[in-house]
C-alpha cells in the first residue's frame, strides 16, 4: 500500500496527491498537524531526515521532493501521465523544472506575503514586485500554451502536475490577474478534472 505523508494544504504534497488521484492509486494519507512544510508524526526523520514533506512510501521505496516523486508515480504505475515519447518527457521535464527555478521563486514569497503573513507584517514593496515577475513568468506559459491543451500535446501528462496546482494557488490569490487566455483555458481544463477538484481546490492557507 502507498502512504504519503504530509498536511493537505501543502502544495508540495497536492502535487502528490493529484498524481496519485489521476492515476487512480489507492494510498494512505498521513497528515497531522505540525509547523508548515512539515508534519507532527512521531519518528518522521527516519523517513525524511529534514523533516519536509512530501515523503510517499511505496513498500520499501522510500521517496522524498515532490517533482522527483510525481516522475516515479508516472514512470512505474504507467498511466497517462507517463510520456513515453522521450522528447514529449524532455518537453515535461522542462516545465516541471521551470516551476521549481523560476515560477515558484516568486509564488512562494507572494503566497506567503498575501496568506501567511499578518497584515500589519506585509512587505507590499517586495510582495509587488513578486507579483509583477509572476506575470512575467506566466505571461511565457502563455504563449508557450497556444494551441495546445495540456503543457504536452493534448493529454495530461507529468509536466503539468507542478504548474497546475501553482496555477490554482496563484489564482486563488486576492490580487488582479492580467488576461492571459490560453493559461485560463487550460486551467479550465484543470477546474474539470476530478482529481483537481478533490486534491487541489482546497481553500488555500
Amino acid at each position: 500500500m502507498l502512504r504519503l505523508y504530509g498536511r493537505k494544504t501543502s502544495i508540495n504534497v497536492q502535487k502528490v496527491a493529484w498524481a496519485l488521484g489521476e492515476l487512480a492509486l489507492q494510498f494512505d494519507w498521513v497528515d497531522r498537524e505540525g509547523q508548515v512544510g512539515n508534519i507532527g508524526v512521531e519518528g518522521y526523520e527516519s523517513l525524511n531526515p529534514a523533516r519536509r514533506v512530501p515523503t510517499l512510501v511505496d513498500n520499501r521505496l522510500i521517496l522524498n521532493q515532490s517533482n522527483s516523486i510525481v516522475r516515479y508515480l508516472a514512470a512505474i504505475y504507467k498511466g497517462d501521465l507517463w510520456c513515453k515519447d522521450p522528447a514529449e518527457r524532455a518537453q515535461a521535464d522542462r516545465w516541471m523544472e521551470w516551476q521549481s527555478t523560476d515560477l515558484s521563486v516568486d509564488m512562494t514569497p507572494t503566497f506567503w506575503g498575501l496568506v501567511r503573513t499578518p497584515e500589519k507584517e506585509r512587505n507590499l514593496t517586495i510582495i509587488d514586485q513578486h507579483i509583477k515577475n509572476l506575470t512575467v513568468h506566466l505571461e511565457l506559459l502563455d504563449k508557450y500554451l497556444e494551441n495546445r491543451e495540456y503543457i504536452v500535446g493534448n493529454s495530461l501528462s507529468m509536466g503539468d502536475i507542478p504548474i497546475g496546482t501553482g496555477i490554482y494557488r496563484y489564482m486563488s490569490l486576492p490580487i488582479e490577474h492580467p488576461h492571459l487566455p490560453n493559461i485560463e483555458s487550460w486551467y479550465k481544463r484543470l477546474q474539470d478534472r476530478e482529481a483537481y477538484q478533490k486534491y487541489v481546490m482546497v481553500p488555500i492557507s
